[in-house]
């Protein structure tokens, strides 16, 4: 069990790792090149396995300890029911998945305890075989068992899985130690972007067995094993040295502290003292001032497009249960004002998908309803709709927040825009474990939130989001219409149609005014310059491994 405490202040956390640093600084000798993965065969395009990572161009150096800063501590070390980046960044290195996002070169699938793997003619079975001689953190080896294990329990588990996996997963099975076979009910290509996500990782039966969960235990096969970990202190990490990719990682460990002052988390990175900080730690301001007094010395990325922020409306219950009244709430919001006035500008108007999964484009949105400008039109048809609706005089109603700075303004922005039609909104908030439990028992009258577009494809927001029972439907929606929508186009095989049919969904979740989407942003994250080896991934969930970075130092 890990040891606990939380008699450190924020500042004590970020002198003892000031010391830790000066102490664990990167060694200068050169790195022999790191043992490439073996090849992917695919018998079929669908695979589209990528090449292996090449080593960097630079020579790489081993040592040193990469520091990373989160927002708070992480709430349990299960990748498998967690979420937040918070368990993500510091736990994730311990672990791997059967595929990855190729560490070098941003949106390329190449395996990782899959050697290889192929998809059979009628694109419904894929077969994975594992690596030879992979062993846990705990020295027992890793079998085709534990990955069925794992992907039953992900199915159950994962709130980024528990609606894509049941609906497209028939079974998985081990059919010998070093085969895995996974049968789909359709033939599903995208599974492998669901299973690229450091969040889909292989964990022992024996030990989630033995433990019964892994809400405190880390035992992996991954690039770094579990050292230590101090509540509101740090998660420390140190090297495996029986990594299964050879000379790999070059890092002596990663230390991660949970800080919740953003000051305190700039002010560490400014003496670099912190190397990495996570996102979503980092504002879109933050990370322009970071930018413009240090310049390229320091790599500040975006995910653009990575979360949005939403108002739900359930509509299950009055007064939403009434299309009129969400479509004058949908038809009220000024989503040009949402973006600047909650994000500064960092971002773009969208509908309910991004135009790259078959929303609508910048072009479409400029006349219709809801986004056009200037705003006129639209409050005056709100107006309408909400006398029709029996609510002349307008209605009382409360919103809740999740606690922290733009999600206040967010649920802020709301009220103000709402107050144009009559809606008089209360804001409020609860603290994270209160907030998550209320949320997820939809007991809010309305609810103002951001969340993640996980993985670049369209179920991991139709599934948990929109249709009826989903994970993650917040606005309670129940539509036949639509559920039919949403299967069809989970099932298409050409990408072209597949498009149109996310288009048709996104059309009728805009005709019910399913809810209200305010605004697409995205995720920041920065590192200095010396930290080497990582580029920016394509899904801002699918790198926490850090085998292949150095430090440059």
């Amino acid at each position: 069990m890990p040891g606990h405490s939380r008699s450190w202040s924020l500042l004590s956390c970020l002198a003892v790792l000031g010391l830790l640093l000066i102490a664990c600084s990167p060694a200068a000798a050169p790195a022999p090149a790191a043992k490439a993965p073996a090849a992917q065969t695919p018998s079929s395009p669908l695979t589209a396995p990528a090449p292996s990572p090449k080593p960097a161009a630079e020579q790489a150096k081993y040592g040193g300890i990469l520091t990373i800063a989160t927002q708070s501590d992480p709430p349990s070390f299960d990748l498998h029911s967690e979420t937040s980046n918070v368990v993500i960044y510091p736990i994730g290195p311990a672990y791997n998945g059967l595929v990855r996002e190729n560490p070098l070169k941003r949106g390329e699938l190449i395996g990782e305890l899959a050697e290889k793997w192929e998809l059979s003619s009628d694109g419904k079975t894929f077969t994975f075989h594992l690596r030879n001689g992979v062993k846990w953190h705990d020295g027992k080896p890793l079998t085709a068992r534990d990955a069925v294990f794992s992907l039953q329990r992900m199915r159950e588990k994962q709130p980024y899985l528990e609606d894509v996996l049941p609906t497209a997963m028939k079974e998985a099975l081990a059919v010998d130690d070093s085969t895995l076979r996974i049968d789909m009910n359709f033939p599903y290509a995208q599974l492998l972007r669901y299973l690229a996500m450091s969040l889909t990782v292989i964990m022992p039966e024996h030990v989630v067995k033995e433990k019964g969960d892994m809400k405190r235990t880390v035992v992996g096969t991954g690039a770094f094993k579990f050292k230590s970990y101090q509540s509101g202190v740090s998660v420390q990490l140190v090297k495996n040295a029986d990594y299964f990719l050879k000379g790999l990682p070059y890092l002596d460990g990663v230390t991660v502290y949970p800080v919740k002052d953003a000051s305190t988390r700039l002010a560490g990175f400014k003496t670099q003292r912190i190397t990495f900080l996570a996102n979503p730690g980092l504002t879109g301001s933050e990370a322009k001032t970071l930018r413009r007094d240090f310049g390229d010395k320091v790599t500040m990325h975006q995910w653009v497009g990575s979360y949005w922020f939403n108002l739900y409306m359930p509509n299950d219950r009055k007064p939403w249960s009434d299309e009129r009244v969400r479509k004058a709430a949908f038809l009220a919001i000024d989503r040009q004002k949402s973006l600047q006035t909650v994000d500064q500008g960092d971002g773009r108007v969208g509908s309910f998908f991004p135009p790259e999964l078959g929303g609508k484009t910048d072009e479409q949105l400029k006349t219709m309803p809801g986004f056009r400008q200037p705003k006129d039109a639209d409050i005056a048809e709100a107006k309408k709709l909400m006398a029709e609706a029996g609510y002349s005089s307008g209605f009382k109603t409360q919103a809740l927040h999740r606690r922290g700075r733009a999600y206040e303004d967010a649920a802020v922005f709301v009220k103000d825009q709402l107050k144009q039609i009559g809606i008089d909104v209360e804001v409020y908030t609860k603290e994270d474990a209160a907030f998550y439990d209320t949320v997820y028992k939809r007991g809010y009258e309305s609810h103002v939130h951001r969340h993640p577009l996980t993985v670049q494809d369209a179920d991991t927001l139709a599934l948990p989001y929109f249709k009826t029972g989903g994970a993650r439907n917040f606005g309670v929606i129940s539509d036949k219409t639509l559920d039919e929508l949403i299967a069809k186009q989970m099932v298409a095989v050409d990408p072209k149609e597949r498009l149109r049919l996310v288009g048709q969904v996104d059309d009728r979740l805009i005709a019910m005014a399913a809810q209200a989407t305010l605004h697409w942003s995205g995720y920041w994250a920065g590192w200095w310059g010396f930290v080497k080896g990582f580029e920016a991934p394509e899904g801002e969930r699918n790198h926490q491994r850090f085998d292949h970075i150095w430090l440059d130092k």
